[in-house]
């Protein structure tokens, strides 16, 4: 019954709302903020169990595809570099760097994660960026291309599937600066999330077009390692 009815249209989306409100309680109040655990294993765990993704044979996957994903996340990662570190600030440059520029809110996140854990600000980034380098690629595409766009296409078809699953993905990365609160980076966060959508939104075309998350892991985990090598 209840596997029924996280296969459903509704039961998707409120599984959807209630691991955002999870990833915002978590990047927020709780003591181990910024760090999403709960929302990180429910994530993986709910496509896993539910087995609500395609891989297919790696065999499938043409060998220019790996130089090609490659390719794809550094432009992806350069163009969301220009348009959140340099259009949107530009935009807005009457603005306090930090409520603007998407890169100073996160160091901002950074110094206050710090305070709270009594840390300092390199360790906690250090750590931060680890968690979402080892867990993103995999468990953001399992739960929003694997499970949501998966599932929610069966009853929409692709478009629809897409924005909403690209819309959530959205969301839950605006939850990521809640423990900046009451000074949230309004702007910051919005540019964010238009970057975030846009990503989720292509993430679902090679999901349908390969009919495989392996590319769209692929891609969303070189897109990740790119900073880390800066």
């Amino acid at each position: 019954m209840m596997r029924s009815w996280l296969l459903s249209v509704n039961g998707v989306l409120v599984t959807a709302v209630l691991l955002t409100l999870i990833a915002a309680i978590e990047n927020s109040i709780l003591p181990w903020s910024p760090f999403y655990v709960l929302y990180a294993l429910l994530a993986l765990a709910i496509p896993l169990v539910l087995k609500t993704y395609r891989f297919g044979s790696l065999r499938a996957v043409r060998w220019w595809h790996w130089p090609a994903g490659i390719v794809a996340a550094v432009l992806i990662q350069l163009v969301g570099g220009l348009f959140l570190g340099l259009l949107v600030p530009q935009l807005f440059s009457g603005m306090d760097e930090t409520a603007v520029n998407i890169g100073s809110a996160l160091l901002a996140m950074y110094e206050t994660a710090a305070a709270r854990l009594n840390s300092d600000p390199q360790t906690i980034q250090t750590a931060y960026m680890l968690m979402v380098f080892l867990w993103a690629a995999f468990g953001e595409e399992l739960f929003y291309r694997g499970y949501m766009h998966g599932t929610l296409q069966k009853s929409w078809g692709f478009r629809r599937a897409a924005l909403v699953s690209a819309g959530f993905f959205a969301l839950r990365h605006a939850t990521q600066l809640l423990l900046l609160w009451p000074d949230y980076p309004t702007v910051a966060v919005l540019a964010w999330m238009i970057f975030s959508f846009a990503f989720g939104w292509l993430m679902s075309y090679l999901y349908r077009r390969t009919n495989s998350l392996i590319l769209p892991i692929f891609i969303h985990f070189v897109l990740n390692a790119v900073p880390l090598l800066g």
